[in-house]
């Protein structure tokens, strides 16, 4: 901790401490991206190069599926593919219209029958 408050008065001796530990944070961070630079630079003299599974997640490898590829193209595409077909209305006149009004008008009954089971005038709803 004394290396913190020593740093902090050496980057601005007038900054709040949260101040001081968010530009300690930064420093910290800007050290360790530094170091990691150096590091791949001198593999790069050596000639050495960095494997594709130390990137990908160490020592995992991953076999990319060409379908698994192709469909999640698809999905993340679908807008610029999408056609109305009958198929397509029907299940939004289905699911879109029908079911929410059939499901409106049975809460509306439902709430109606309980009204005259207790003597009530009967709610007007929209």
């Amino acid at each position: 901790m004394a290396h913190v408050g020593l740093l902090m008065q050496q980057l601005e001796p007038n900054c709040s401490p949260l101040t001081g530990r968010i530009q300690v944070m930064v420093l910290d961070y800007i050290t360790i991206a530094s170091l990691a630079y150096q590091i791949d630079a001198g593999r790069s003299e050596r000639g050495e190069r960095r494997s594709e599974t130390s990137r990908n997640g160490g020592g995992m490898e991953v076999n990319k599926n060409k379908f698994i590829e192709d469909w999640r193209t698809a999905r993340e595409n679908l807008e610029y593919s999408f056609r109305w077909t009958r198929r397509n209305v029907a299940i939004v006149g289905i699911f879109g219209i029908a079911v929410p009004i059939l499901l409106y008008k049975g809460i509306v009954r439902e709430f109606h029958m309980q009204d005259e089971d207790w003597g009530r005038p009967p709610r007007k709803f929209l």
